[in-house]
C-alpha cells in the first residue's frame, strides 16, 4: 500500500494528451512530478526527523490524501490542472517509499 501512486506518473503524459494538452506540455507534467518527488523525501525526511509525528502514520495520511487525489483525476481536464495534480502526485508519492525503513526501524 505504499507504494500506492508510484505508477500513475507512467500514465500521466498519455491522459494528459487524450484530455487535449500539448505532448511537450505532458512531458513537463512528468518533470514536474520528479521535481516535487525529490522534495517530497527531503522534506519527509526532515519531518521525520523531527519526531512530531510517528512515521506510519505520515505514510498513512500521505497514502490517503494521493488515494483521494488520484480518485480525482477525472476532474483535472486542463494543462494547470495537471500542473496541481503533479505538484500533489510528485510530493505525496515519495513519502511512503521514503519513510518506509523509518517505519520498520520505528516498530522494532
Amino acid at each position: 500500500m505504499v507504494n500506492a501512486g508510484i505508477l500513475n506518473v507512467i500514465y500521466l503524459s498519455s491522459y494528459a494528451i487524450k484530455v487535449g494538452v500539448s505532448p511537450p506540455d505532458a512531458a513537463l507534467l512528468i518533470t514536474i512530478s520528479g521535481l516535487m518527488d525529490m522534495v517530497g523525501k527531503i522534506c519527509s525526511g526532515v519531518f521525520a526527523d523531527l519526531r512530531i509525528v510517528r512515521p506510519n502514520v505520515l505514510m498513512a495520511v500521505s497514502t490517503f490524501c494521493l488515494g483521494v487525489v488520484t480518485h480525482c483525476i477525472s476532474l483535472f481536464r486542463s494543462f494547470e490542472h495537471l500542473v496541481i495534480y503533479s505538484v500533489l502526485q510528485g510530493f505525496l508519492a515519495s513519502i511512503g517509499p521514503n519513510l518506509n525503513t523509518v517505519a520498520i526501524v520505528d516498530a522494532m
